[in-house]
């Protein structure tokens, strides 16, 4: 019966897009309308829909007598059944035939999602991402893959043209290495389906920018200058050569000699900061001190450890001219070392003398050859230890050279008692190593050591030696002694003394 006809899968595409379809109808024997009203008023129509959904996407009336429709506004890369259906006026209806196809897909449109680093060192990155938002792939079922391109960028950002290496597949990560250090790639995803790849202008808004790490650095800072000070002490160093990174900084180490732990500062290692630290210690004594640089790879070799003293190993500088006009430095030392003397005037140097004198009281120092010249003179004692520690702590000046302060005799030497008893004592000494100039007498006053009563003072002896009388017995008592030139009084001496008990005068 013609209105019995069985559907048939004969209806196949002569030719496809990724939006249309050339659909070829079969050669179909369609019931004879003549004599038939129903027949007559029957409608054909193609019929498209979802194969996967089961859901009519578009209609289209048709004449029967085609043999071929074009249909278009179809969904890229889907598969789709089409039906040739009848429907008549009494609302019956029946499948004439049907047919299966699927468009063709169209390349994806967008990017990936979540497209990030995950990892990276000083020669390789990884990077993971997970699959585009459908609407970026056209509705495709599913992609064939990815192309991760490697690429070298500018500084300004801009990831140049030139592929440096390309990694295909189905994959949600991607690993290069063998990459050179601290420097900056950009990776660049392509989604990929089986009508072709992503534009560069649909995907290029994600590209991905890294820099690989430096390099652990390979040498450290050069140490140029450490000047202790009370409880601190000032360090300068010269930067440390080829070292690369974002987060630079040196790192300075310090501790007690003899202790374990070290303590650590840090300073900013870019190429603008400075290369001079303070650090402050906690306690005064002798300490070790070394440097090192770090970048985010890590921290480089140490410098050879250096020491310091945090306290002045030079102290009471004092300065006078001889009558013959020698220039002439004393002061009081700190420390084991190598002393110098500097001579200047204003930032003029006039004469660096160097003593080879070791744990010793190096007294009076002569300065030679300094010239005679009006306006001060500025005098600074300079002091090595180890050969690892140069620094001038301690700047004093001498007015109008040669006519300043003259030089005064130092104190007396070899002070002695000849002869104690109960009530007197007698005392000698060696007049002082430098006299500088004629010694006229001496100045000798003996006071009570507990009371500081002046018991007895002779103010014009010309011999070294005197007896002092009258005194009490078993008492202590100090003695002070000076001599005296035509530039004024010089260095005292002071000796300690105590005189015998009367019964002990009485045994000897």
């Amino acid at each position: 019966e013609p209105f019995n006809i069985q559907p048939l899968n004969n209806i196949y595409p002569y030719g496809k897009g990724t939006r249309g379809v050339v659909i070829r109808l079969p050669q179909i024997q369609y019931p004879s309308s003549h004599g038939n009203n129903e027949l007559e008023n029957r409608k054909y129509q193609l019929v498209f829909l979802l194969t996967r959904f089961d859901v009519p996407i578009t209609k289209m009336d048709m004449d029967i007598s085609s043999h071929a429709v074009n249909a278009v506004g179809l969904y890229p890369g889907n598969s789709y059944t089409v039906k040739l259906v009848y429907v008549t006026e009494g609302g019956q209806n029946g499948v004439v035939a049907m047919g299966n196809f699927q468009t063709a897909p169209e390349i994806p449109s967008g990017p990936t999602r979540f497209f990030h680093l995950k990892s990276k060192s000083t020669t390789d990155v990884q990077f993971t991402w997970k699959e585009p938002l459908r609407m970026h792939v056209n509705h495709i079922m599913g992609l064939s893959g990815y192309v991760a391109e490697l690429h070298q960028a500018s500084e300004g950002g801009a990831c140049l043209d030139e592929v440096l290496e390309s990694v295909e597949g189905m994959m949600y990560s991607v690993h290069f290495n063998e990459l050179e250090p601290f420097t900056r790639y950009c990776v660049r995803l392509y989604p990929v389906n089986a009508k072709g790849r992503a534009l560069k202008k649909d995907i290029q808004r994600s590209d991905q920018f890294v820099r690989t790490y430096p390099e652990v650095p390979k040498s450290s800072p050069e140490i140029r200058h450490i000047q202790p000070h009370f409880k601190s002490v000032l360090v300068a160093w010269k930067p440390a050569l080829n070292v690369f990174g974002n987060q630079i900084q040196y790192i300075i180490q310090y501790r007690l000699r003899n202790q374990e732990k070290w303590e650590e500062i840090y300073e900013p290692g870019y190429s603008y900061a400075k290369t001079v630290r303070k650090v402050f210690t906690k306690e005064l004594g002798e300490y070790e001190i070394r440097l090192a640089i770090e970048n985010e790879s890590g921290r480089g070799p140490y410098t050879k450890i250096y020491h310091f003293i945090n306290k002045p190993p030079v102290r009471n500088i004092s300065m006078c001219v001889t009558p013959a006009g020698k220039l002439m430095v004393k002061w009081i030392y700190g420390g084991s070392g190598k002393y110098g003397v500097i001579a200047s005037k204003v930032n003029v140097l006039l004469k660096r003398t160097v003593l080879a004198s070791e744990n010793v009281d190096v007294g009076w120092t002569s300065v030679p050859d300094v010239p005679a010249s009006r306006g001060p003179i500025f005098v600074s004692i300079e002091w090595k230890k180890d050969f690892t520690i140069f620094f001038l702590p301690e700047r004093h000046q001498i007015g109008n050279y040669p006519k300043g302060r003259h030089c005064i005799p130092d104190m007396p030497n070899n002070i002695k008692t000849a002869n104690v008893d109960a009530t007197s004592f007698t005392l000698e000494w060696t007049p002082p190593t430098n006299q500088f100039g004629h010694i006229k007498h001496y100045i000798v006053s003996v006071a009570n050591s507990k009371s500081g009563e002046t018991v007895h003072e002779d103010s014009k002896l010309s011999d070294t030696s005197v007896t002092v009388k009258g005194l009490e017995n078993q008492t202590a008592y100090t003695v002070h002694v000076q001599a005296v030139s035509e530039f004024g009084n010089g260095e005292v001496a002071t000796y300690w003394l105590k005189t015998l008990a009367l019964s002990d005068q009485e045994k000897i």
